[in-house]
């Protein structure tokens, strides 16, 4: 039987197994990714956010993405209010609307281009273990059935959804929720929303779960209803028609549409793996690790994100620049926290939808403690809670009680803020630094990680001797900003970016500011 060596083995050629291998690729590493299909294939999940953005920019890809729709913002027809809910994209300001086929293609030729060996339409068919129990490679197989065994330092399992590993090894999974349902169809002439927002997503509830609308740069539109499995009781099609017709702005755009495609049912259950992420000598990315329900389009952008973590870990042990025990539990920490959060969001969006059949009912917080409450809160953070916070106020969506209770504690009345120069700044007494890793240039490299004890999305990283980090280092509650500034940097454009980044950490409740009032922002 054939031998093969290489630094890491990647299971799957998706958008995660193809990320993982071009970062990796870079840093000098030999990798193999073994994908069973053949390439270009449908899949589902086809929204990207701007989240996203940067890392598709730090792969090379953001230009040959213009051919898809660009879109700047989603559309929602949620809660108590009929009224359309319009949200812009964050910074930087757009995201894509793409057809899988051809953005996995993409991604998947942009590792070969990397120099990636990329193999399709091969299977990966058992692990390989050394005396000690670290798994040391894979036994494969063509689809012509010759079998081969690739030796690797690491085992990457980016084989999504259909879980390669924690199948085989019998991994425990934390179960959130039944299991669900998706059906989905492709549509030809469905009208399309008024502009600016002709590209945007959108997600709309339903009698008993909610659609998405997704305007494609063909003309196609792709068009999904999700729900739990015990209400599926019908014909995917009859399903579908029948949510569709408790819709009121996707039945509309859908009045003159003809189905492109046959529906399409899909069933899984939003988990995440119970055991270590990275152990062992392998790392379980993206849907492999856990899965969130899609209601903000998380999907690839969890994926991108976790890949990009585990190939900047991977690339940092095989550079010998930090232990991998110590680059294995940051990996974990960070993957476990992105999707605990989405998580936390997604279960507070649904309970904000006053629906009254049996699926809106079971998704009640009505009777939430303000202890769960507080917890639910802290693990979305304070940033995402002002979003919440703003819809409730403008009578978009009707939060639960407990919630609403403590919406003040963890949200802010102050505007973005440019601080006076002689503000004197302090850490907030819920405030801790602690010397931590951050990706940077590929690889982990030492950063100060400042984190407010409650709000727990608004931990931000400081790579080590940057401008950011300096400032930090600096704030003592005795020096003004203009001083602390000076510290900081001698570029006059860095300190106007500070500036405004101290008037931000103000606002999150990072820092506190003592001296002559706020002034408004300059826009």
């Amino acid at each position: 039987m054939t031998t093969l060596d290489y630094d890491v083995v990647v299971i799957g050629g998706g958008p995660g197994g193809s990320t993982t291998a071009t970062f990796l690729a870079r840093a000098g590493a030999r990798v193999l990714v073994l994908e069973g299909t053949r390439f270009p294939r449908w899949h589902i999940g086809e929204s990207l956010l701007a989240a996203s953005m940067p890392v598709l920019e730090e792969l090379g890809v953001l230009p040959q993405l213009e051919r898809f729709n660009r879109k700047l913002g989603s559309l929602w027809v949620w809660g108590a209010s009929p009224s359309l809910i319009s949200l812009e994209m964050p910074r930087p300001g757009f995201a894509f609307q793409v057809q899988r086929e051809h953005f996995d293609q993409l991604l998947l030729d942009n590792a070969r281009a990397a120099g990636v060996d990329v193999r399709t339409e091969t299977w990966a068919r058992q692990p390989r273990w050394d005396d000690t129990g670290r798994m040391t490679g894979l036994l494969a197989q063509e689809a012509g059935g010759t079998t081969f065994e690739v030796r690797a330092r690491y085992v990457v399992d980016a084989s999504g959804l259909f879980q390669f590993l924690p199948k085989r090894l019998g991994l425990p999974m934390d179960l959130f929720g039944p299991q669900r349902a998706a059906v989905t169809v492709y549509w030809d002439d469905a009208l399309r929303p008024d502009a600016p927002h002709t590209a945007d997503v959108i997600s709309e509830a339903c009698a008993d779960g909610w659609i998405w609308f997704i305007p494609f740069a063909d003309g196609q539109t792709g068009v999904g209803f999700v729900g739990d499995a015990e209400d599926i009781t019908g014909a995917p099609a009859e399903v579908f028609t029948q949510q569709i017709a408790s819709s009121q702005l996707v039945r509309r755009l859908l009045a003159n549409a003809t189905m492109a495609r046959k529906p399409r049912l899909l069933r899984y259950t939003n988990h995440t793996v119970a055991t270590p992420l990275w152990t062992d000598g392998y790392l379980l990315v993206g849907d492999t690790a856990a899965f969130v329900d899609p209601l903000f389009s998380t999907g690839i952008n969890a994926t991108l994100y976790s890949a990009s973590l585990a190939a900047a870990g991977i690339a940092s042990v095989l550079a010998g620049d930090l232990p991998e025990d110590g680059a294995a539990k940051w990996y974990d920490e960070r993957v476990r926290g992105h999707y605990r959060r989405t998580t936390e969001m997604t279960k507070l969006l649904y309970a904000a939808h006053p629906g009254d059949t049996r699926f809106w009912r079971a998704r009640s917080l009505e009777h939430l403690t303000d202890g769960q409450a507080e917890e639910l809160l802290r693990h979305i953070g304070a940033g995402s809670v002002e979003l919440f916070a703003k819809a409730e106020a403008d009578g978009s969506i009707r939060l639960p009680a407990a919630v609403r209770r403590l919406l003040p504690e963890f949200t802010s009345a102050l505007p973005p803020t440019r601080l006076p120069e002689h503000t004197v700044l302090s850490f907030a007494d819920e405030v801790e630094l602690r010397q931590d890793w951050t990706r940077a240039g590929g690889r982990l490299v030492p950063a100060t990680r400042v984190a407010h004890r409650r709000r727990r999305t608004h931990e931000i990283d400081f790579s080590g001797g940057t401008p950011g980090q300096r400032l930090l280092a600096a704030v003592d509650g005795r020096r003004d900003l203009r001083s602390l500034l000076e510290a900081s940097t001698s570029d006059g454009a860095r300190r106007q970016h500070l500036a405004l980044l101290a008037g931000a950490l103000v606002k999150a409740g990072i820092f506190r500011a003592a001296g002559a009032g706020l002034l408004p922002a300059e826009r």
